[in-house]
Parts: C-alpha cells; structure tokens; sequence
C-alpha cells in the first residue's frame, strides 16, 4: 500500500500533535534568519564554499571536549562566516563587472566600458573593507603586455611568401626557401620564420641577383632597397639591430637576415599609448606611431584586406554630391568595405586598438568628457595611377559624432614617389587647404591618428603613374576606425532621419 503524499499527524497519548521529523526541519529552515549582504541574490541559493568551511569548523568546534563549545566561540565562527559569505558575495559582483567591462570593450563601447570598471572600482574599495588583503589587480601596462605575449603565441609565420597586391593567393604557395622561384613574378617577395632562440629570420627572394642591396634597421621598421626596389617592414618584435647577421645566396636570389631578440628594450622607446596621447594633446591634434603591428600582424591583416578586394566585395568610395562613380576627376575614388563581425583579422585589429584608445583618452584632458563608442572599421584601397581622396573633414561641427580618426596602413612595397600620403593642414578651417602641411607616409604597420572634429582637414594625394621600368605602383591599403561621442548618436541618429524623410 502507498504512502499518502501527506501523511495526516500523529497523537500521543497526551493527545499532543506530533509531525513528521522532515516536517519539524523544514520549519526550522524557514525561520532561520538570512544573512543579508547589501546586493542581489541569485535565484538558486547554495552554500558557499567559506560558508561551508565556517560551518565545518562549528562543528568541529563543538565536537571538542565533548561538545562543551563555549557561546563566545560559536558566535565567532558564525561572524566569521557571514563575513566569508559577504566577501564572497563582493567578489563575485567585481568579477561580473570584469566581465561586463570586457564585452563592452570588444563591442567598441568604450565609454559604456569606463562606466563598467568604475562599478568594478567601487565594489573593489568595499571588498578591500571586508578583506585586508584583496585579489591582486593587473596594471594596464601588464594587461598589455599579457595581451601582446598571447599574441605572439599564435602561429610565427604564415605558411606562403607575401608578395605584391596582384599576386593571386595560387602563387603564394612557396613552402621552402630552397623552392625554385617561379619566373615572370613581381618582385620582391618575403616571409617570417622564427628563430629557435625566439628572435626572427626574415627571408627575402631578390628581384635582381646582381644588384647592390641596402639594409637600414631600426627599432621599428626593417628597409632593404635595391636601386628603385623597396621593401620596407615593421619588425615582429623588439630586436637587436647590431647583431644582426645577413646573408646573401645570388644564385637563389635569397637574402636572409637573422635578427637575434633583444633582452631588454632601450629606455628611449616609449609605448603606443604614450606616443598618441602626447600627439593628441598636442596643439596640432595629430600624430603617427612605427610598428603599431607587428611583421606577422600586419601581413595577416593586409593579407585578409587583399582577399576581400579579389572577391568583389568592396564598393566605390562617393561622398555627397558626387554620385558619378565613373567620373576620373570625382572627389574619391577607392575602394572601401564596412567590416562586420565575421571579419576576423579585421575585428581582432579593431579590439586591439579598442584597449589603446582607452588609456590614450583617460591621459587627454579633452577626451576624457567624451564617452566613446568605435564604428564599423572601413578597409580602403587606392588602385591605379590618380587615384586620390580630395581634401575633407571627417566631422564638420558634431554632425556625425566623430571625435577621434585611427588609420592602420599595410603598404610593405611602398617607397617614395609612389604616392597616397596622407596630408593634413592643422590650422585650416575650410576645405581650402591653409597654413603648414604634414605628411604622412603609408608604411607597413604605421598607425597615424588625429583628432576629426572641425579639425585636421586632410586628403589621400594621388597615386603616381608607372614609373621608369613600366611598373605601377602597389595598390595603397589602409583600415580606419573611428571613435564617436556615444552621448550624439541619438541626436545623429534623428537628423538623419529627418533628413532621409519624404517632404
């Protein structure tokens, strides 16, 4: 026979109503009072895992001496474990806002990222209340180069020779430096290949055995140049200039350079977020940094623009105003792409320059009013003899939102003449360039950023024609990223509406 699901209550002789012992427990349980803590609670309640430790030591204590525990000592243990409970409680919110800050930050919301880590800040300050000695937080400056070790983990080189932008990807297909070198094909061509001691081989296939080559090395970019022949590229890692060992196989037409790593990097060299923080603080607003990528880094990224360019994927730069695409003296005429979140090499640049531009803003007296949001990235290449962006703002009076212009160049066969610098006039105020001019050369890996708001009007010159040998040169490519003021979207957002309205 079943037992009923409620078994009715018992009688005694003393006609006393006795309940069932998990009956008795459960009462006990609800009018145990609970432990509050100043925050939420979860929906599902478990012990914690010093709540547990507290309790076993209760028992423990009173199990002593033949259960003869004092009062004094089971009131302090239980203290004890309600501040276990409160601690542990605090950590788990400061964890949380860790994790908010991070996806804020890899959305480019950088401004919703500053609100997160100021939450984290405060319940930090109460955990350190509750605990002496909180968990350990990680500088800025270690989270960075954390960042960079991962990095460099990925794999050390790609598996083909980089080469020029109209090389299909079916000629990149080299395996070994020992491979025959294919006839016809432009050159130079080059690949990294890392070195056992964690320094970095960067061979080179020489478009010419017989002529002189030059080397010039610095802390941010490796220059060969043979007569009108360059090859200029950032190194993969801090190396030591002066103890490089180059080798030269003519019959092969192999250059080999061997650059030994550098134990400690001079004091001189000063970081990506020092460099840019003094450019934008400066009256000109505006600046340039060597070898923000990477050899590795920056030929990845520039191999991912290439891809989408061969498939098609990239419209015909137009501004307002400007509607005929075939027109040859039109105000743009590249090539660009909006970038979305499949975009792998593209986003992960993006997040990357996302973490710079939080500390560059927090070091700007005049940026750090703004709370700061990035755009979709735009690829942009200028192919072909003339092609040009004329003189432009990115942001007249607000009325976009744009506060801050990045722009990552991947230009490794670059060389003077070639065209498609980047020019910017400072002090005009008008699209009639005024005042001193800067130019900015686009080399391989070099990030140049400025501040876009009724400043630093600008333009992308012309690309050169061909040149003494009959060669074009390379296409120019470049990924900007721009970072607007979040709190003006809204207001962005309703004139563009109202401007797009029927009348």
């Amino acid at each position: 026979q079943q037992r009923p699901a409620n078994p009715p209550p018992l009688r005694s002789r003393s006609s006393r109503v006795v309940r069932p012992r998990h009956f008795v427990a459960a009462c006990r349980r609800r009018t145990r009072p609970a432990v509050e803590v100043g925050m939420p609670r979860s929906g599902k309640k478990e012990k914690s895992a010093s709540g547990k430790k507290a309790q076993a030591a209760v028992a423990a204590s009173s199990a002593t001496a033949g259960g003869a525990a004092t009062i004094q000592e089971t009131a302090g243990l239980i203290k004890q474990m309600q501040v276990l409970e409160v601690v542990a409680k605090l950590q788990e919110q400061v964890d949380n806002l860790s994790v908010l800050a991070e996806t804020y930050l890899e959305q480019g919301l950088l401004g919703q990222h500053n609100e997160a880590l100021a939450m984290r800040d405060k319940a930090m300050q109460t955990l350190v209340q509750w605990q002496p000695q909180p968990p350990k937080e990680r500088p800025p400056e270690e989270s960075a180069a954390a960042d960079r070790e991962t990095a460099g983990s990925q794999p050390p080189a790609l598996p083909y020779w980089i080469g020029p932008a109209d090389m299909g990807p079916e000629l990149l297909c080299a395996d070994t430096a020992d491979a025959a070198v294919p006839q016809g094909l432009p050159m130079p061509r080059y690949r990294w290949q890392e070195r056992d001691d964690g320094g970095a081989i960067l061979e080179v296939l020489e478009p010419s055995a017989d002529a002189d080559v030059e080397v010039d090395m610095s802390e941010t970019m490796v220059r060969l140049s043979w007569g009108a022949c360059v090859l200029a590229v950032p190194p993969e890692f801090q190396g030591d200039s002066e103890a490089c060992v180059l080798q030269r196989k003519r019959r092969r037409r192999l250059l080999i350079l061997s650059i030994p790593p550098v134990l400690a990097a001079p004091p001189s060299l000063r970081s990506p977020v020092e460099l840019l923080a003094a450019a934008l603080e400066s009256p000109e607003g505006h600046g340039f940094v060597d070898g923000f990528l990477g050899g590795l880094e920056a030929d990845r990224l520039r191999q991912g623009l290439l891809r989408l360019w061969r498939a098609g994927r990239m419209d015909p730069g137009e501004v307002e105003g400007d509607e005929d695409v075939t027109n040859p003296n039109r105000a743009r005429s590249d090539e660009h792409l909006y970038a979305e979140d499949g975009d792998v090499e593209i986003m992960s640049f993006a997040r990357r320059l996302d973490r710079v531009i939080v500390e560059v803003a927090r070091r700007v007296p005049g940026l750090r009013t703004y709370k700061l949001m990035r755009g979709r990235p735009m690829a942009a290449i200028y192919a072909g003899t003339g092609s040009r962006y004329t003189p432009h703002f990115d942001c007249v009076g607000g009325d976009n939102g744009r506060v801050i212009t990045c722009i990552i160049y991947l230009n490794p066969f670059w060389k003077q003449g070639d065209g498609a610098t980047l020019k910017l006039w400072p002090e005009a105020r008008s699209l009639h360039p005024s005042g001193p001019c800067r130019e900015v050369e686009p080399y391989h890996g070099r990030l140049a950023a400025f501040l876009c708001d009724s400043r630093n009007l600008h333009e992308v010159s012309p690309i050169a024609a061909a040149g003494a040998g009959g060669r074009a040169p390379e296409p120019r490519l470049a990924l900007s990223c721009w970072y607007y003021d979040a709190d003006a979207i809204p207001r962005v957002a309703e004139e563009q509406a109202a401007k797009d309205a029927p009348s």
